[in-house]
């Protein structure tokens, strides 16, 4: 069983939107392009959400906050996704709804808002997209030529 906010539950919500983020840089890209191309610029397009179990960015946000020890990530993509957490969580900080209310709420509140990136390296999307087609095969009749005979 899979509990609210568990990091399998944040992942598959996360593939799930790493799909669409994929459509949409192959409607952005320049054409003729790439693979690699499509998931660099995947890479870079905003999320709907962050894409963080709730306990990490409780955990990054504490220490943060009360220790002001600032992670350094393995990479940039990563960096950026957290950096960013950080700075709406003081931006909710500043506001009179969210001055009296716990850290978790705060942090919760910011989970939910919009992230500027997916949080992961363009190797890691290119991973993800071949996991997917191998466990969802196209359907047999959508990739069938249409009848032209008479």
């Amino acid at each position: 069983m899979r509990h609210k906010g568990s990091i399998s539950q944040v992942n598959i919500q996360r593939d799930k939107e790493i799909l669409s983020i994929f459509r949409q840089a192959k409607r952005q890209a320049s054409w003729p392009t790439n693979i690699w191309r499509l998931c660099e610029i995947a890479a870079d397009l905003p999320a709907t959400e962050y894409y963080i179990s709730d306990e990490m960015a409780i955990r990054y946000a504490s220490n943060r906050l009360k220790k002001g020890r600032k992670c350094k990530f393995s990479n940039k993509y990563k960096q950026r996704l957290y950096e960013s957490l950080y700075d709406k969580i003081l931006e909710l900080r500043q506001l009179d709804k969210y001055k009296k209310k716990s850290l978790t709420a705060v942090v919760n509140a910011a989970l939910s808002m919009k992230a500027p990136c997916i949080g992961l390296t363009p190797r890691k999307i290119y991973l993800l997209l071949l996991r997917h087609k191998k466990t969802h095969p196209p359907h047999p009749l959508s990739t069938q030529k249409p009848n032209t005979s008479p």
